[in-house]
């Protein structure tokens, strides 16, 4: 259903990369009006030194190849307890948020397929095993 993400194994062994919005896993699209989630960013074997941004961009429906997207949040490993980490999201506005991991030279070694947040209801349907 869409819970899954990619990595360098080379460069990022043993890797481990998990969203969780509220109750909304990885993968899946939400439609809610409130205006903040948490967001639980499991990474349980960060490289040294690395980092965990948060990528949030608009839901935008025009097919855009380069959405507005923005780094609201970076989480070095020492905001991780249990491998876990929560933060705030601002979700005024239907949106995407996604993982990105980088090591301590900024090179990026993984990512993770984003959680959609909507507003209200999209254009055409959202498919079932996408549905929160």
């Amino acid at each position: 259903s869409g819970r899954t993400f990619l990595y360098h194994c080379g460069r990022w062994p043993n890797a481990e990369l998990d969203l969780l919005v509220d109750d909304v896993p990885m993968g899946m699209a939400s439609v809610s009006s409130v205006g903040s989630r948490t967001l639980t960013v499991y990474a349980g074997t960060l490289p040294t030194g690395g980092r965990v941004e948060i990528v949030q961009g608009p839901a935008d429906w025009s097919g855009a190849v380069d959405p507005d997207v923005s780094v609201v949040r970076q989480l070095n490993a020492s905001a991780f307890v249990d491998g876990r980490a929560t933060v705030n999201l601002d979700t005024t506005e239907s949106s995407f948020v996604r993982a990105t991991v980088r090591r301590s030279d900024g090179t990026i070694v993984g990512a993770g397929n984003p959680v959609w947040l909507l507003r209200s209801a999209p254009p055409g349907e959202i498919p079932a095993p996408r549905a929160a």
